[in-house]
């Protein structure tokens, strides 16, 4: 290689010295023309993004939904996020602590941090180690509505080692050294600012509740405006680490309309950079792949569309009981009639026909590397193949007959179902097909579209939440955004059950309670060994998939748009897509 850059070079001079003296008068070789400048701080104007799911809160520490993690990660960061290659890398860290520099003990029981040196908030105070300290306890403090208190488990202490380094202590040997402060983990929430809003008072104090849609954070903007559920409008960090970022001045996103209006304001008449989550039926999205103003790419995800069943009873007539653990499902409790709903969804047809490049089947919760190949996720593990007459056969099992009009009945009740989801003309399309389905063996199906503002959210009080669950099932994205899954699965604790005493916070929506599945938490958490981690989660996946408490149905990529100018989408398997932001530009 270098012998031929040499001859190159020769060649080059020589030729150049042969045409000087043919012809002195020749005119010189144009010059390059000159390198654009490398993007400096606050010089792209304003990005405007697209979220047709609109962010309501900020706070992450108390809210669900993607769109609230991704329009709070403009602001809050973790310590590490998980890059686009499914890789943890530091952000608010100096490095990744691991057993071979020391950062991770030996014996698995502690984990220590290194900051970056002088951070800072947005509001120009130093970040510190207090306010590391202080988010710990403002998710376990007495009443407090912690949404992601899974991610803080076992977490013994936070000693402080120096005014730069922390050591998270825990209560035993954990192998997942990444389990807190990362990805979209528990969030770093600034003393200051949220000591006075701790347990009852985060959602009930009026200035908590503002503070909860204007959070101080370090990240590379600061929230100027919300308005929850519509917009929200960012402003540079003046104060964030690097002197040459962000690029963009301003951020926008917009909430509201669908994914198809989405799709177009940004590939048709290029009035946004950027929209995302486009959940659209395979032929129109495909239509929109020869637009000459911007691209659709389709970003690695560890989620799907699920099916959650409830073992609770969301009768209204129980009042503010309906759907508590202490009110059985008059049938869903019944494996076989919850495994005859498993059988009757044609998954291959609901991919092919409506999902297109969008997504593929999967019999699995769990549906990424290392836990699983991605030509295993079908059929390769579990079986969902679509067989009515073994759903008949399980209904029949379970002593429900047929009766008038095709509906079952036993002991006097009828095989009657309400089936939810958040608003979305692809989802709803996908119900209508296994409503077919569950009426063909014996269901009554009624379906349900609601607000997905408030669905994604953990609103006090509102019925449409998907934490309080007004249905039999619930049709939704969910899926893993933890470096290990061990802490995903270990939502569906009893301790993850949304309750009247916890105020409805929590993901384990089907309610389910088991002792049996506790102890494979427990014992996975323990686990050292790689190999037999691995193994654990993968038994609690088989748990929640062959009980039918969870029913996967496809696993997706999430489909984005964006002007062919904007540089940076890149997304991640298991973080936030806005993860990188900071190094976005045009």
């Amino acid at each position: 290689m270098v012998k031929n850059k040499q001859l190159a070079t020769t060649l080059v001079a020589t030729g150049l010295v042969m045409v000087a003296c043919a012809s002195p008068t020749a005119a010189p070789k144009p010059a390059e023309p000159p390198k654009a400048p490398a993007p400096t701080r606050g010089s792209g104007g304003t990005l405007k993004m697209l979220y047709w799911q609109a962010p309501t809160l900020l706070n992450t520490t108390l809210s669900a939904g993607f769109n609230n993690y991704d329009a709070a990660r403009l602001v809050l960061e973790p310590l590490a996020a998980i890059n686009e290659k499914g890789e943890m890398t530091p952000v608010l860290a100096a490095e990744l602590p691991t057993l071979a520099n020391g950062g991770v003990a030996a014996d698995y029981t502690s984990v220590t941090w290194k900051l970056k040196p002088n951070l800072k908030w947005n509001d120009g105070t130093a970040f510190t180690i207090d306010d590391v300290q202080f988010s710990l306890s403002y998710c376990r403090a007495p009443g407090s509505p912690c949404a992601n208190a899974t991610t803080l488990a076992g977490v013994k202490s936070i000693d402080k080692v120096s005014d730069t380094s922390f050591r998270i202590n825990w209560d035993k040997p954990n192998a997942d050294p990444y389990q807190s402060f990362t990805s979209i983990g528990a969030a770093i929430l600034q003393k200051k600012q949220f000591e006075k809003c701790v347990g009852e008072a985060a959602t009930k104090d009026t200035d908590c509740q503002r503070n909860n849609i204007f959070p101080i954070g370090t990240g590379p903007y600061k929230v100027k405006e919300m308005k929850p559920g519509d917009t929200v409008l960012y402003e540079m960090n003046e104060h964030y680490r690097d002197a040459n970022k962000p690029f963009f001045k301003e951020v926008v996103i917009k909430g509201g309309g669908t994914a198809p209006s989405a799709a177009q304001a940004v590939l048709q008449s290029g009035e946004y950079d950027y929209a995302t989550n486009l959940v659209i039926e395979g032929d129109l999205l495909n239509s929109y792949a020869s637009s000459k103003t911007g691209q659709l790419k389709n970003l690695p995800t560890g989620t799907s569309d699920v099916i959650f069943i409830n073992l609770t009873n969301p009768d209204p007539a129980l009042g503010e009981d309906y759907s508590d653990i202490s009110k059985p499902h008059p049938f869903l409790t019944d494996v076989k009639v919850r495994q005859a709903i498993q059988f009757a969804i044609d998954r291959k047809t609901i991919a092919e026909r409506l999902y297109g490049i969008g997504g593929v089947p999967t019999c699995e919760y769990v549906v990424h590397l290392p836990y699983i190949a991605p030509d295993k996720i079908f059929g390769g593990r579990n079986n969902c193949a679509y067989d009515l007459e073994k759903s008949k056969k399980l209904l029949d099992e379970a002593g429900w007959k047929v009766g008038a009009g095709g509906t079952r009945e036993k002991d006097g009740k009828k095989l009657k179902i309400v089936f939810q989801t958040a608003q979305n003309a692809l989802r709803e399309k996908a119900m209508s097909i296994i409503k077919d389905a569950l009426q063909a063996v014996g269901f009554e199906v009624e379906l349900k579209a609601v607000n997905p503002i408030p669905f994604l959210s953990f609103a006090a009080g509102n019925p449409d939440t998907a934490a309080r669950f007004t249905a039999d099932l619930t049709y939704t994205r969910f899926g893993i955004s933890v470096y290990d899954a061990t802490a995903f699965f270990c939502l569906y604790t009893k301790s993850g059950v949304p309750t009247k005493a916890n105020k409805w916070v929590g993901f384990n929506y089907p309610r389910f309670s088991s002792d049996d599945y506790d102890k494979q938490c427990a014992d996975t958490r323990a686990e050292l060994n790689a190999d037999k981690r691995r193994e654990g989660v993968l038994k609690m996946n088989d748990t929640l998939v062959q009980n039918a408490i969870i029913i996967p149905v496809t696993r997706l990529t999430k489909v984005v748009a964006f002007k062919n100018e904007l540089k940076g989408p890149v997304g991640s398997p298991l973080d936030s897509e806005l993860w990188n932001i900071a190094d976005w530009t045009r």
